[in-house]
């Protein structure tokens, strides 16, 4: 890793950090203060438990769509931008290996994940404290769990750009996550399709299972960023 080409990146795209987290948590905090509002009409019951329970169910949609476009941005101008624009040269020619550049690409994109999630659990955590009460614990299992799936689909649409060098990646890359997404939709129709999406492995509502599946999440993220790293090494770039 190198950490002058990792203040790079985070200059080049802290904007788009800031956006979609911003965009995330404006959506997470609307849902939590209409749920307030609908309990102090006495329609739902109150309590901070049932708060909680009710946002942590909204992460597998919010905290999903909008991350998934997020890192999808930094993958492709991490991977696809500096090789069709060759200014990936000027990296290489200064002593960057691209092994390095690639290493580098993956703690970025993993970094930014964390720094939005973990924007997420403090500030919706705080919001539910305020209105009533919070289960710490549990809030950060969840938070953690939705985070590491998100982790997943990230890492495959990493290796997917790092090692098919024609634009049939650019689709590939943008296929995965989508077919994902589908499986996660119909998982609400038919409980089959839970099977087939990462998002919906963990039920990061009851939280059963929860390291069996983390360590899972981390297995594939590993092996995804590893594989990546080996591939991009033989790699015939076009700058």
């Amino acid at each position: 890793m190198n950490f002058t080409l990792l203040k790079m990146m985070f200059k080049k795209n802290w904007i788009l950090l800031v956006a979609f987290t911003a965009f995330v948590l404006f959506e997470l905090l609307v849902c939590i203060f209409m749920f307030k509002e609908i309990a102090d009409m006495g329609i739902l019951g109150i309590g901070g438990i049932e708060i909680q329970s009710f946002t942590t169910s909204l992460l597998p949609s919010i905290a999903v769509i909008l991350p998934m476009v997020f890192y999808l941005f930094l993958i492709y101008r991490l991977a696809f931008k500096p090789i069709d624009s060759t200014s990936l040269s000027s990296e290489l020619s200064a002593g960057i290996k691209r092994t390095t550049y690639l290493a580098t690409g993956a703690i970025f994109i993993t970094a930014m994940l964390f720094v939005m999630f973990f924007a997420i659990f403090l500030i919706c955590g705080l919001s539910m404290l305020y209105w009533g009460s919070i289960n710490w614990a549990t809030w950060l299992c969840a938070i953690f769990g939705i985070f590491m799936a998100n982790l997943v689909v990230a890492s495959i649409s990493f290796l997917i750009a790092s090692c098919i060098r024609t634009n049939t990646a650019k689709f590939a890359m943008l296929g995965v996550p989508a077919i994902f997404l589908i499986f996660t939709m119909l998982a609400s129709y038919v409980e089959g399709f839970r099977w087939l999406s990462v998002f919906m492995w963990l039920d990061i509502v009851t939280l059963e299972l929860w390291w069996l599946w983390c360590m899972l999440y981390l297995t594939i993220t590993a092996t995804c960023f590893i594989t990546a790293y080996h591939l991009f090494k033989h790699r015939r770039l076009s700058i």
